[in-house]
Formats: structure tokens, C-alpha cells, sequence
């Protein structure tokens, strides 16, 4: 093989098999894993060299079937198609759901290699699978990893390099006489699609009469003899054609698993099923739950504001020191103007981001995100969406662009779109900069409380009104429960760190950006001009100071920017100076629900179109000026 040529890898898998754990390992990447079904939602490609060859490697969507046509991941499912060598990551602790998967990579007829991932658990459990009889039944390579201790990397490697080299096809494996018949059938009739693929493949497919395939290709012919076919079978046996293939690799997957797996009796650590038992309780489970997220944000209120203070401290001490040491100058003070934007970034957002992120990816790497969406989703029905819907929605406290993209793991067109504007609504880590920057700090934990109450009636109100109007189908809540593990402490700073990082890239350039916006404004004298066009809804509506329609624009851009150009302008971060206890809560208000920012309206046009992407902006800045004037005159006259 050309030392220079490069082999495609594809690492595929049901959710939580840990696919992107064993991609994080072989690339020593730091993509985001979680422990809930669709993480990955979208492919995700990293090149590495071994033994002087380029292995591209890419972690694909968790998924529990593979199309001919490609639904919501195109680009996915021509880096899966085009690979050299497919990965196959299962869950060594509960084969069968894995090997129901592996059959359709049988089907494709790709070179695979089976993973067994999380075989120390396996071990724990006292689960033995026999990796040489499962090679020989299969006919693909197989071999056992622990992604998250790296264990068995080395071996993967060197199978990957020789199964590239000596290119092995897996073993057809048969169904009962029944469907082969029918799949011999359909084989026999689609010599005129013009596809690479296994033929056998596309057969099974056509037969499973899938809905998110699309047969345009086929001649009208070979349409009538594939729904005769289905009609036949569907009428003998009672059940739909795709239910049962299900069922026939159910079956398969489960007689294989009878034969390679053997279990022995191990005493288990009992503080799983403590906690299983425990937080999927009727009652405790949402007393759990109830406290759990009141205490993210109670922990990071305390530990912000004390941060925050201390920022406080540094920035009047250096203030003072640099007027001492470099005067008053117009250049001097342009000069601090800087480095108070830059102070700004740190004071007004690290305080309260850093301890949010600690804690919501200490839940995620626990595990404990499902059982949210388990005990939400009668609630959630209530909203027209499901308890699956949590996830993304809570992935949205942090931020709500990769929680839109993660809406992708709804089943049906409504229930993603309402899921979608849902999750728009909650309030991101930016928006908590902002609230805990002017409420938190100045006002206290308890109108805090009060604002994100007000926000969780919105969405609640949102959803149940939405349902009703917007038609479509709604679907069961169906999802794996992962096994709780203790969370990774290295894994968790490193995200926290990366997700900070990303923000400072992010937010030093865009407030130098803002700051020089306006500057422009100033020069031109378009400052003003902007303030009072927009002065009869920030003023005269909302009661605020008429310089907050310059904030809210550039909020667009990032949310954080609002108090950091607010600092910037009145040369303070002591914002109880210059604004009220309304005038802070109407602000907050305004920020919590108006037009989401531009990375964000970037993923809801990525996912929804202009059209459905347009009819949230304009709702979500209607119900921010309505919702934030009222407020603001319920609050003038009850006089906090």
C-alpha cells in the first residue's frame, strides 16, 4: 500500500456505546461526549498518522439504522458510504442492541471491525464474550476496548492498517427461509438501479418499506413487484413489512449474543442501583431533580458573586494605580478604556460561566440527563413534545446553538420545530451573565428565582399554545437509560476550559468590533439618532435609558456584550448607578426573550429554513417588548 495514501475511517454505533469517547481517544481530541442518546449531531473528522500512514477518521451520528437516502445527515452518510473501514463501537455490556446494528453494516458489505467498547464494565459485570467465535460468525475482525482508559488503541490501530491491506468482506448472514425468499425476490428485479451498494442491501431496505428512503429511482415495474411483494408478506403475517425485519435481526442479534456472551455471577457495586432507584422515583426522582438544578444555580450565584467581587477589588486598585502612574490624559484614559473592556470580559462573565459549565457537565457525564427527560415527560406532552425534548432544552442553559442542533434527535417534524422554539426561549449562559450581573449582583438570589420562573411560564405557555395551532404527528418517548458512571474529572475541566476559551476568542474580538461600532457612531453622530428612533420603545415602553437600543443591537451579536458595552460607555461596571431595580429587571427581561443571538439564528437557518427561522425572531422580539413594558409598569407601581 502507498505509504502516502490515505484510509477513511468510520466510527458508527447505537447511542451510548461511547463512540465519541473511543474517537476522542484515538485523535486526542476534545470534542463534547455526553451520556444521553443523540450527542453527536453531526460528523465530525480528524486525521492522525500510524506506522507512517493517514488514518481521516470520523465520528458519524448515533443512530439504530442506516438509509439508502440520507434524511437529516447528508454529508454523514456519504462520509459513512465512502469509508475505507467502518468501526463498529458496542456496548460490551449489552451486545444484542449493538449486533442488531452490525447486521445492516453485514448488509452494506463493508469492511467492518466490531468494537467491543467498555469492556472493563463488562468484566465488572462478570459478561465474557467470545471475540473468536463472534469474528468467525460474522466475519469481521473484532477486539475489545476502554476508550476512556485507553486500552486496546494500539491493537484497533494495527487491525485497521491490516484489514486495509487484506480487505475482508463480512459473511452473509442469513434470515429465516421466509424473507429470503422475499429478499432473493426484490434482488432479482433491481439490476436497473444504478448504485454503489450491496444489492442485498438495497433489497432488505425496499423491503422494509422505510419511510425516510426515497425509490425514485426505481422503475415503475419494479414499484408494483417490491409493494406486491410487501403487500404479500404484511398479509400473512399480520404486521408491517419494516416490524418485521426488525424482528428477524432481533432474532438474529439474539441468537448470536446466546452464542458468543456467558455471564458469571459477580457481587455489583450497589451504589448504581441506589441511585437508579432513586432519582427514576415517583416522588424522590423529582424532589431530585427539583433541588439538583435549584442548586446550579444557587451555586453559581454564591460562587459568581464572590468572584465577581473580587474583580471588583482588582479593577478600582488598578484604576487608581493607573491614574496615579499615567495620568488623565485623553490617551491615558483611552488607553484604560481598553483594558477596563478587557477587565470587563473577565468580571462580567468568568464568575458566572466557569461554575455552570463544572456542574452541568458533571450531570451530563453522570448520566443523570436521560432520567431528566424521563421524569419530564408527562409535563412535556403537556408542552406538545416529549420528555427527550429536556435534553436539548437544558443543553440550552449552557448554550442554545449546539442545543438547536441537538433538536435533531426528535422523531417528528413538530415536535423538533416545537422543540426548537422551546429551547430558544431558555435562557443561555450569555443571558445568565446579564441576569446575574444586574439582578443577582445588585437585587439578590430571590428575583433571580423570580425571572427564571417567569421564563419557565413563558415556555410552558409557549409550547401549550403552539401544540394546539401547529399540526403534526406526535411520537412516544423511546430512549436508552446509560448506566450512571462517575463522572471524569480531567474530562470535565477540559471541557469547562475549552468552553471558556471558545468564548474569549469569541467575545474579545466582538467588543473590540462593538467598541469600534461605536466609536463610528459617535464620529458620525448616529449615536443619538439611533437612541431616539428607537427611544419610543426603549424610553417611553420599556422605561429604560435610551442608550440600552444601542446595547440591544449589539446583543445580537452576543448577549454578554450588552453589560460589557454598558460598562464600556458609562466607564462603570457599578451598573446600580446608573439604572433602577425596574429598570435592571426590565433589561433582563428584554435580554431573556428577544431575537436569539446571530450564532444561534445561523443554527435555527440550518435546521428550519429563513421562513420558520424568520417567524421566531419576529415572535421572540413581539414577546420580549410586550412581556418586558409590562413588567416594567407592574414593577413601577408596586415600587421595589
Amino acid at each position: 500500500m502507498n505509504k502516502h495514501h490515505s484510509i477513511n475511517v468510520a466510527i458508527v454505533g447505537r447511542a451510548n456505546s461511547g463512540k465519541s469517547v473511543l474517537f476522542n481517544t484515538l485523535t486526542s481530541s476534545h470534542e463534547h461526549t455526553g451520556n444521553w442518546e443523540g450527542k453527536t449531531i453531526k460528523g465530525i473528522r480528524k486525521s492522525i498518522r500510524f506506522r507512517d500512514k493517514k488514518i481521516i477518521i470520523s465520528d458519524l451520528p448515533g443512530v439504530q439504522t442506516i438509509d439508502i437516502f440520507p434524511n437529516k445527515f447528508k454529508r454523514e452518510h456519504k462520509i459513512l458510504m465512502n469509508s475505507d473501514i467502518v468501526l463498529n463501537v458496542i456496548d460490551s455490556t449489552n451486545p444484542q442492541r449493538g449486533l442488531m446494528f452490525t447486521l445492516q453494516l453485514i448488509e452494506l458489505k463493508k469492511p467492518t471491525i466490531i468494537v467491543l467498547n467498555m469492556a472493563d464494565i463488562a468484566k465488572q459485570k462478570g459478561i465474557k464474550i467470545n471475540k473468536k467465535l463472534l469474528e468467525e460468525i460474522t466475519g469481521c475482525p473484532v477486539i475489545e476496548t476502554v476508550a476512556t482508559k485507553k486500552e486496546g488503541m494500539t491493537e484497533l490501530l494495527k487491525k485497521i492498517l491490516k484489514l486495509k491491506s487484506n480487505l475482508k468482506l463480512p459473511k452473509k448472514i442469513a434470515y429465516s427461509q421466509d424473507i429470503e425468499d422475499k429478499i432473493n425476490k426484490i434482488t432479482n428485479h433491481i439490476k436497473d438501479i444504478k448504485h454503489n451498494l450491496s444489492p442485498r442491501f438495497i433489497s432488505i431496505k425496499l423491503l422494509e418499506n422505510n419511510a425516510n428512503n426515497d425509490f425514485s429511482t426505481l422503475n415503475q415495474k419494479t414499484k408494483q413487484v417490491v409493494e406486491n411483494i410487501i403487500k404479500n408478506l404484511e398479509k400473512r403475517f399480520g404486521y408491517s413489512s419494516q416490524i418485521l425485519i426488525a424482528s428477524e435481526r432481533l432474532h438474529k442479534a439474539t441468537e448470536i449474543t446466546n452464542k458468543v456472551l456467558t455471564v458469571q455471577n459477580v457481587h455489583e457495586k450497589g451504589w448504581k442501583k441506589k441511585l437508579e432507584k432513586m432519582t427514576s422515583h415517583k416522588i424522590w426522582g423529582y424532589l431530585i431533580m427539583i433541588f439538583g438544578l435549584g442548586g446550579l444555580f444557587g451555586f453559581t450565584f454564591k460562587i459568581g458573586n464572590y468572584i465577581s467581587l473580587l474583580f471588583d477589588k482588582a479593577s478600582s486598585f488598578l484604576h487608581s494605580y493607573w491614574n496615579l502612574y499615567l495620568g488623565v490624559s485623553s490617551a491615558s484614559q483611552l488607553g484604560w478604556s481598553a483594558l477596563e473592556s478587557m477587565i470587563a470580559i473577565f468580571q462580567i462573565t468568568i464568575p458566572y460561566i466557569i461554575p455552570f459549565y463544572i456542574i452541568l457537565y458533571i450531570l451530563e457525564d453522570l448520566g443523570y440527563l436521560s432520567r431528566v427527560a424521563f421524569l419530564t415527560d408527562s409535563f412535556m406532552r403537556k408542552l406538545g413534545v416529549q420528555g427527550k425534548s429536556c435534553i436539548p432544552m437544558m443543553l440550552g442553559l449552557g448554550c442554545n446553538v449546539p442545543a438547536c442542533l441537538n433538536c435533531r434527535i426528535m422523531e417528528s417534524k413538530k415536535e423538533r420545530f416545537l422543540t426548537i422554539l422551546l429551547t430558544t426561549l431558555v435562557p443561555c449562559s450569555a443571558v445568565m451573565v446579564v441576569v446575574m450581573g444586574l439582578v443577582g449582583k445588585y437585587m439578590g438570589l430571590g428575583w433571580v428565582l423570580f425571572l427564571y420562573l417567569l421564563d419557565l411560564i413563558v415556555i410552558i405557555l409557549t409550547g401549550v399554545v403552539s401544540s394546539k395551532i401547529i399540526k403534526g404527528k406526535k411520537t412516544h418517548l423511546i430512549m436508552e437509560m446509560p448506566e450512571y458512571k462517575m463522572p471524569h474529572l480531567k474530562t470535565i475541566l477540559t471541557l469547562t476550559w475549552y468552553r471558556v476559551k471558545e468564548f474569549l476568542l469569541i467575545a474579545a474580538p466582538l467588543v473590540i468590533l462593538s467598541g469600534v461600532i461605536i466609536k463610528l457612531l459617535e464620529i458620525f453622530n448616529w449615536l443619538g439618532l439611533i437612541s431616539s428612533i428607537l427611544s419610543p420603545i426603549t424610553v417611553k415602553w420599556l422605561g429604560l435609558p435610551s442608550i440600552t437600543g444601542i446595547l440591544l443591537i449589539l446583543g445580537i451579536l452576543r448577549k454578554e456584550l450588552i453589560l460589557i458595552t454598558l460598562a464600556s460607555l458609562l466607564g462603570t461596571t457599578n451598573f446600580s448607578l446608573v439604572l433602577s431595580h425596574t429598570q435592571m429587571i426590565t433589561l433582563s427581561v428584554v435580554t431573556m426573550f428577544y431575537i436569539p443571538c446571530i450564532a444561534t439564528i445561523s443554527a435555527l437557518k440550518q435546521e428550519l429554513g429563513w421562513k420558520k427561522t424568520l417567524y421566531i425572531i419576529i415572535f421572540e422580539i413581539s414577546l420580549a417588548i410586550i412581556l418586558a413594558g409590562t413588567v416594567s409598569r407592574i414593577l413601577s407601581i408596586i415600587k421595589i
